[in-house]
């Protein structure tokens, strides 16, 4: 059985993104704006799949490291 809640997208805020919940093992979260997709088992939390386009991985640790690095110059 499948419950679908309406949930808003972790990725781009839009409203319109949903959650799944697959057979009590996976869930879903999927945004079709963005087209962001989540998927986890919920037994075990672990990461089955996942994308999010415009999340950029090496800009955000480079912007961790450039305001650590500005912290310990104080």
């Amino acid at each position: 059985m499948q419950a679908i809640t309406k949930i808003i997208c972790p990725n781009c805020g839009s409203p319109r993104a949903e959650r799944l919940l697959l057979d009590g093992q996976l869930s879903r979260t999927q945004c079709r704006d963005c087209d962001y997709l989540f998927v986890k088992c919920q037994r075990t939390n672990r990461v089955v799949e996942a994308y999010a386009p415009g999340i950029d991985v090496g800009r955000s640790r480079q912007a961790i490291l450039v305001r650590n690095s500005a912290s310990f110059q104080s």
